[in-house]
């Protein structure tokens, strides 16, 4: 009985740290992507204050999280633009 459990468990890490290295760098876009929004929303939230004067204020939401963390810099420009135009 004692065996089996030693096997399973061994079964189980191996399957683990396959797992891990199938997904290493999927994963590291993925975190990649969820940084890069959040220091986005970071900025609008900076940048809301400077452009309340203009009344040019983007919310702060999953929607523009994603948008900026997948498009970068341009993404975030993108954002201004179209609350610039509508």
């Amino acid at each position: 009985m004692q065996e089996s459990k030693v096997i399973l468990w061994m079964i189980l890490i191996c399957t683990f740290i396959l797992l891990l290295i199938i997904f290493a760098k999927p994963l590291k876009k993925i975190l990649k992507m969820i940084r890069n929004g959040a220091i986005g929303l970071l900025v609008i939230w900076l940048l809301n204050f400077v452009t309340a004067t203009f009344q040019l204020q983007i919310g702060i939401n999953l929607l523009n999280g994603a948008i900026i963390g997948i498009l970068g810099i341009p993404g975030l420009i993108l954002l201004y633009l179209l609350k610039l135009i509508l």
